[in-house]
C-alpha cells in the first residue's frame, strides 16, 4: 500500500503545472512591483526606518514599539533586503512578493498531504486547485505586494499545518519538534498569529472527543480494537497510538513556548505591547454593553460572510474597495465545500480546514472595520481549500456526466482556472485600482514625489524643509537613500558657516503655508551621501517674514499626478538671515530625566490662540548619556484646575531621530502641537510635559530642582492664555463705570431677578475691563448684605471660578464673570443690598473704587441696587 502523504509521487504534469503556477504567481507579485502600489505608504516606510536602525546603530529589539508596537521578524527580513538592495520601495517590497510565492507551493504539499486518505486523484485536484486559486487570489496578490508584515501569516500557518499533519499520523517526533519550532516563531510575525495555537488546541481536543465516542460506540457494539482508524486512510497498524500523539502535542507545546518565551517574557514587563493594539480595534471598545457587543459581533459576521459573496473590504489600501475576496468560480466552490466539509466532519481533514477558517476569521469578526482583509489574511489559504474541495466535486460530476476522463482533463480545468482568475485579477489590480486617486493617496504617493523632488534638487543645492514634512515616515524613508545621517546643528562645529556659505539653496513650504517654524537642512557632502541637520525653531517674526518672502517672491509649484498643490519651492540666496540656529532657547531650564537627558529650555508661541486654532511648543532637549531605548514625549494642556484638556503623544521630531540615535552632548530641537477645540473654555492654561514608555507607560523621572533633588514624574511650564468671546460693552444690560485702582473699570453687571425667596439663587454677571497689563490675580467678593452690613448670601472666587484670572487679561478685553449667591433659608423678610468688589486674597486688601466723579466709594464696594427677599 502506498505509504501516507508521501510527496513526489504526482508526476511530470503534476510538476510542470506547479511550475506554471509559480510564474503566474512571480508575475502577478513582482511584476512592476516598484511602481504599485504607487508612492509609499506610511507603515510600510515605518517598518523601512526600523530595518534601517537596526543596521546603522546595532538596534536589535524583541518587539517594535514605535507605529502601533510590531512583531519583529519581517522587518529583520527588510533590514536583509535594504542591505542588499539600499533603501527603496522595491526593497521593502520584495520580501512581501518573495514571502507570498513560497506560500503557494506550501499550500499545494499540505493540501495533498492533508487528502491523500481520499484517494490520489481527488487529492491531486484538490491541491492543483487550491494553488490555482491563491496563485490568483485579488487578496492574496494584494498584500503579497505591500511591505506588511501580515503576509508571513499564511506562510507560518501552512508550514506550521504541513508539519503538525505528518506528526499527528505518523507519530514522529521530529515532526512536532518542527510544527513546535514554527508555531513559537509565528508569535514573531503578526498579531493575528496568536490564534495559531488555537487552531491546533481546538483541532487535538475534536479529534479527543471522537476517540472518546468511538470508544464508547465499540464498548457498545463490541468491535474488535483492530478496527481501521479511518482518519487517514492507514491501516490500523500503521496509525500511531493516540497517547503517542498527545505526547507529541506535549512536545510542540513545550518547544513552541521555549521560542516564545523571550517575547513573552517583554509582554510580560511591557503589558501595553501585548494589549495595547488589540485593544484598540477589539469590538468590545465600542460598548461595555453585553447586548451591544453581541449585536455588533453578528453584523460583523454578516459582514465577513459577504466578503465571499459580493461585499469585501472597502479601505482603499486593503482592496479595490467592496471587491469580494473571491470571483465567481471561487465563490460557488467555496459555498459547496463548506457544505461538505460539514458534511464530512468526521473526516480530520475537513475538521481542522473548518477549524482553521473560523479561528483566523475571528480576527475581523471580533474587531472593528469588519470586514478587514489584512487582519483576516490567515484564513486565505483555508478559504481556498475549501474552494478548491467544492471545485473538486464539480469537476467529478461535470467529466462524469460528460464522460470525459477526469485525470486527462485536469491539466486543462487548472490551466482554464488560472487564466480566468490571474486575468480578472490583473484586469481588477493593474488597470483599475492602481490608477485610481484614492489609491495614489492612501499610499501617501504625493508625499513620495516630495521627496523625489527634494533629492533631485539636493544634487546642485543646499534644501530646507520643514520638519513637519521630513518627519513624515514617508519621506525620511525615502530621503535615507541619500541623506544617510541625521544630527542636530548644534552639534556641526561649522554650522554658522554651513548655512552662510552656501550658494544656491531651496526652500520648501507646504501649501497652507503651516510648514511650522521648525527646519531640517539637507546638506550633501558629496554627490552620493549627505546629512540631515535638524535646526533651531524659527522665531515666530522670522518664521512670518519668511512666508511673505516666499508668497511676494517667484516660487514653483510642485503639484502631484492628480494636479494637486503639494508644496511650494523657494530658491533664495540668504539663509543667513532666517535659519541662523539659536543656541540660547527663549526660556532656559535645568530638567533632568533619569540622568539620560535633559529639557533644557522652551518656547511657546503664540502667547493667545483662539479657540480651533493650534498652540505650538518648542522644546530644547540635550541628550546626557546613550539611549538603549526611545522614548514617547507627553505634552499635556492642563487648565486653572490642573485638568487635562489636550494632549499629544509622539516621540520626538515625529520619530524621525530616535533618542537611541542621540549622542550624548547634542541638543535637538523640536516642536509640538496641540489644537484647541471648538468648545474649549476660555482662560488660562499651562503645559505639562514628561517622558514614557510607551510599551510600559512608566514615566522617566526628573529633577527638577538640582539642589534639593525634587523628584516627579513631569515639568510645568509656560502658560497660555485661550481667548474669550468677544463682549461690546453697548450689549451690557446695566451698565456702569467704576474705576477700581487705575488697573480695572467695572463696566456693568446682569441680575435675572431681584424679589427673591429664602433657599433661592441670585444669578449674578459681572462685566469687567482691564486698563492696562495686571501682574496680580484679584479675587470678586459678592455680598448681599443686610440692614446692619451683616452678610447674608456672598460669592468669592476669581473671575469666571478661577478660569479667566486678572493676570491674563488684555488692555481694553471685557471680561464676562458669573457668580451665583445662595439665600440662607433663615434670611428674613426684608430689602437688602447687593455690593461687589476687588481684593488682594492673601492680604485682604480690596482695590480702591471710585465712581464717575472720582469720589472713593464706601468701603470700596460697588452698589449694584437693593434685593427684596420675602419669607410669604
Amino acid at each position: 500500500m502506498k505509504r501516507f502523504a508521501k510527496l513526489g509521487r504526482d508526476g511530470r504534469k503534476d510538476l510542470a503545472l506547479l511550475g506554471l503556477l509559480i510564474l503566474v504567481a512571480a508575475f502577478l507579485r513582482l511584476y512592476r512591483l516598484n511602481d504599485v502600489p504607487p508612492g509609499l505608504y506610511h507603515d510600510e516606510a515605518f517598518n523601512g526606518l526600523d530595518a534601517i536602525r537596526i543596521l546603522q546603530a546595532g538596534w536589535h529589539p524583541l518587539f517594535f514599539e514605535g507605529n502601533g508596537g510590531r512583531e519583529p521578524l519581517f522587518i529583520y527580513l527588510e533590514a536583509i533586503s535594504i542591505k542588499m538592495l539600499g533603501a527603496s520601495p522595491f526593497a521593502l517590497r520584495i520580501v512581501s512578493a518573495l514571502v507570498g510565492l513560497s506560500t503557494i507551493p506550501m499550500l499545494y504539499v499540505l493540501t495533498k498531504l492533508m487528502f491523500a486518505s481520499v484517494g490520489s486523484e481527488e487529492a491531486r485536484r484538490i491541491a492543483l486547485l487550491a494553488a490555482t486559486g491563491l496563485t490568483t487570489s485579488y487578496w492574496h496578490v494584494h498584500f503579497s505586494r505591500i511591505g506588511f508584515r501580515t503576509i508571513l501569516l499564511p506562510l507560518f500557518i501552512v508550514m506550521t499545518l504541513c508539519l503538525f499533519w505528518q506528526g499527528w499520523f505518523t507519530g514522529k517526533k521530529g515532526f512536532f519538534l518542527g510544527t513546535g519550532v514554527l508555531l513559537g516563531m509565528s508569535a514573531y510575525t503578526y498579531i493575528a498569529a496568536r490564534l495559531m495555537p488555537l487552531v491546533l488546541l481546538a483541532f487535538i481536543l475534536w479529534e479527543c472527543l471522537k476517540k472518546s465516542w468511538a470508544t464508547m460506540k465499540r464498548r457498545g457494539n463490541q468491535l474488535s480494537a483492530t478496527t481501521s482508524s479511518g482518519d487517514s486512510g492507514q491501516p490500523a497498524s500503521q496509525v500511531p497510538r493516540f497517547s503517542d500523539r498527545l505526547k507529541g502535542a506535549l512536545l510542540l507545546t513545550l518547544v513552541s513556548l521555549a521560542l516564545f518565551a523571550p517575547l513573552g517574557c517583554y509582554f510580560q514587563t511591557h503589558p501595553f505591547a501585548w494589549s495595547g493594539r488589540g485593544k484598540d480595534v477589539s469590538i468590545l471598545a465600542i460598548s461595555s454593553e453585553y447586548r451591544e457587543i453581541i449585536l455588533a459581533t453578528l453584523s460583523n459576521l454578516g459582514k465577513v460572510l459577504r466578503m465571499f459573496v459580493d461585499q469585501g473590504d472597502w479601505q482603499w489600501r486593503h482592496n479595490l474597495p467592496c471587491r469580494p475576496v473571491l470571483n465567481t468560480i471561487s465563490s460557488i466552490g467555496f459555498w459547496i465545500g463548506i457544505v461538505i466539509a460539514i458534511h464530512r466532519l468526521n473526516k480530520p481533514q475537513y475538521g481542522l480546514t473548518l477549524l482553521w477558517i473560523g479561528v483566523m476569521l475571528s480576527a475581523t469578526v471580533f474587531s472593528t472595520d469588519a470586514p478587514n482583509t489584512l487582519r483576516s489574511l490567515g484564513a486565505a489559504p483555508a478559504v481556498y481549500i475549501l474552494s478548491a474541495i467544492g471545485l473538486s466535486i464539480l469537476w467529478a460530476k461535470l467529466t462524469s456526466w460528460m464522460g470525459w476522463p477526469t485525470v486527462k482533463w485536469l491539466p486543462g480545468l487548472i490551466v482554464a482556472f488560472l487564466g480566468l482568475g490571474g486575468l480578472r485579477t490583473y484586469h481588477d489590480y493593474f488597470n483599475v485600482w492602481a490608477y485610481q486617486p484614492e489609491t495614489y493617496y492612501a499610499f501617501d504617493a504625493d508625499k513620495a514625489a516630495l521627496a523625489r523632488r527634494v533629492i533631485q534638487q539636493g544634487q546642485n543645492h543646499t534644501v530646507y524643509l520643514p520638519v513637519e514634512m521630513y518627519a513624515y515616515p514617508t519621506v525620511t524613508y525615502l530621503l535615507s537613500q541619500v541623506y544617510t545621517d541625521a544630527v542636530s546643528l548644534s552639534m556641526a562645529d561649522d554650522s554658522m558657516s554651513l548655512i552662510s556659505g552656501e550658494e544656491k539653496a531651496v526652500c520648501f513650504l507646504s501649501p497652507d503655508n503651516e510648514g511650522g517654524h521648525s527646519f531640517i537642512l539637507l546638506d550633501r557632502a558629496s554627490q552620493s551621501k549627505g546629512t540631515a541637520y535638524i535646526l533651531s525653531p524659527l522665531d515666530h517674526s522670522l518664521r512670518e517674514m519668511l512666508i511673505e518672502r516666499v508668497n511676494q517672491e517667484s516660487t514653483f509649484e510642485l503639484r502631484d499626478s492628480n494636479n494637486m498643490l503639494i508644496a511650494y519651492e523657494w530658491p533664495f540666496s540668504s539663509p543667513i538671515d532666517f535659519f541662523s540656529p539659536y543656541v540660547i532657547p527663549p526660556h532656559p531650564l535645568k530638567a533632568d530625566f533619569n540622568g539620560q537627558l535633559r529639557l533644557v529650555g522652551y518656547n511657546l508661541a503664540p502667547y493667545e490662540v483662539m479657540r480651533g486654532n493650534e498652540i505650538r511648543l518648542d522644546l530644547y532637549w540635550q541628550a546626557v548619556s546613550k539611549m538603549k531605548r526611545n522614548h514617547e514625549v507627553f505634552v499635556h494642556l492642563l487648565d486653572s484646575k490642573g485638568q487635562v484638556r489636550g494632549q499629544t503623544d509622539v516621540q520626538p521630531l515625529q520619530g524621525a531621530y530616535p533618542t537611541v540615535l542621540w549622542r550624548p552632548g547634542e541638543i535637538v530641537p523640536d516642536q509640538y502641537k496641540i489644537k484647541v477645540g471648538p468648545g474649549a473654555i476660555p482662560g488660562k492654561y499651562t503645559f505639562e510635559v514628561g517622558l514614557y514608555q510607551k510599551s510600559t507607560g512608566q514615566r522617566l523621572p526628573i529633577i527638577v530642582d538640582s539642589e534639593s533633588g525634587l523628584l516627579d514624574n513631569k515639568i510645568t511650564l509656560g502658560t497660555v492664555k485661550i481667548i474669550g468671546e468677544f463682549i461690546n460693552a453697548s450689549s451690557i444690560p446695566f451698565p456702569m463705570k467704576v474705576n477700581l485702582g487705575d488697573e480695572i473699570i467695572f463696566r456693568g453687571y446682569d441680575l435675572r431677578s431681584r424679589a427673591l425667596k429664602p433657599g433661592d439663587t441670585i444669578n449674578l454677571t459681572l462685566y469687567w475691563q482691564a486698563r492696562k497689563k495686571i501682574d496680580k490675580d484679584y479675587t470678586v467678593f459678592t455680598h448681599l448684605l443686610g440692614p446692619d452690613d451683616h452678610i447674608e448670601a456672598q460669592h468669592d472666587d476669581q473671575p469666571q471660578s478661577g478660569r479667566y484670572p486678572t493676570s491674563i487679561w488684555d488692555v481694553g478685553e471685557i471680561v464676562k464673570d458669573e457668580h451665583r449667591l445662595v439665600i440662607g433659608l433663615g434670611v428674613p423678610s426684608g430689602r437688602y443690598e447687593l455690593k461687589v468688589g476687588l481684593y488682594q486674597l492673601a492680604t485682604g486688601e480690596r482695590l480702591p473704587a471710585y465712581d464717575q466723579p472720582g469720589l472713593r466709594l464706601t468701603d470700596d464696594a460697588i452698589l449694584l441696587g437693593t434685593l427684596t427677599v420675602d419669607r410669604n
